[in-house]
């Protein structure tokens, strides 16, 4: 119980800045591809141990504890299906390892119209696949490096466009990690954003500054998350990013894990699941 309410108290202390919202328009700019980092306040940037970190930070993929494929399958916000899977490449070439993702995106039930007021003339789905390429490689004994390229296409505009992303990992004789990642598209959005993760003998903190620029738009603001072993096999997070508050559990089978994520904001409740292998 003691460490429950110490757990709660650390948490809390870390939430120091004003809570943004975040445009819906821009939300490609802090999506999240694993219950466990959403969890975790979406902080993935050093929160990622799996193959996840393909999307969030590629640096972590020298530093990867966890398995390394992971697929979900998750109902999102109106009517949108979202399904996406990592896995890092069991190879080595010159220090440096790789690992693919793919997302897919469908939106389902939109409706063309001629004019606002006229009836739709048809009701279809919209899709969005995208493909990430990823490698990473090991500067020094204690800093590591990763980049990765980010292919996206979707079947409404018929158009295709790149996002690229940069990104360090740096961890010394401590239990605090720091992590880096930059990342921005073609249509000149961009994401700067420096975390750090602290290792405690039952807690692991993490914190995040980022900064999103889209055209006129910008905000900035803290992820926070913390991880609490509860058993050998059972971890529970909690997290919050802008106003969207998370909580979920990781359930550690002998070759899997089970993840789980509820997270609660203006736009709803979402729900996310996936196995790791």
């Amino acid at each position: 119980m003691i460490r429950i309410l110490v757990a709660i108290m650390i948490f809390f202390g870390m939430i120091q800045a004003e809570t943004v919202r975040v445009d819906v328009q821009n939300d490609y700019l802090n999506s999240g591809f694993n219950p466990r980092v959403i969890s975790l306040g979406n902080t993935g940037i050093c929160s990622a141990h799996g193959s996840e970190a393909v999307y969030y930070n590629p640096a972590l993929l020298m530093v990867q504890t966890s398995a390394a494929l992971l697929l979900s399958y998750n109902s999102y916000l109106y009517d949108r299906g979202l399904m996406y899977g990592f896995y890092r490449l069991p190879l080595r070439y010159r220090q440096a390892v790789f690992g693919v993702g793919f997302i897919m995106n469908t939106i389902s039930g939109i409706e063309y119209r001629i004019g606002r007021s006229e009836s739709p003339d048809s009701i279809k789905s919209v899709s969005q696949q995208d493909i990430i390429i990823a490698m990473a490689r090991e500067l020094t004994p204690f800093l590591s490096f990763g980049m990765n390229l980010h292919f996206l296409s979707n079947t409404f505009s018929g158009k295709e466009s790149m996002m690229y992303s940069a990104g360090f990992s740096y961890r010394e004789f401590s239990p605090i990690q720091y992590a880096l990642v930059v990342k921005f598209m073609e249509n000149d959005a961009y994401t700067a954003s420096v975390g750090l993760a602290w290792d405690l003998s039952f807690l692991r903190l993490y914190s995040v500054y980022e900064v999103q620029l889209a055209g006129e738009y910008s905000v900035a603001k803290i992820k926070t998350g913390l991880g609490y072993q509860w058993v050998e096999n059972i971890v529970l997070n909690v997290g919050l990013d802008g106003e969207s508050v998370s909580g979920g559990i990781s359930y550690h089978l002998e070759k899997a894990t089970l993840q789980y994520a509820l997270t609660v904001n203006p736009l709803g409740t979402q729900h996310q699941v996936a196995l790791e292998l």
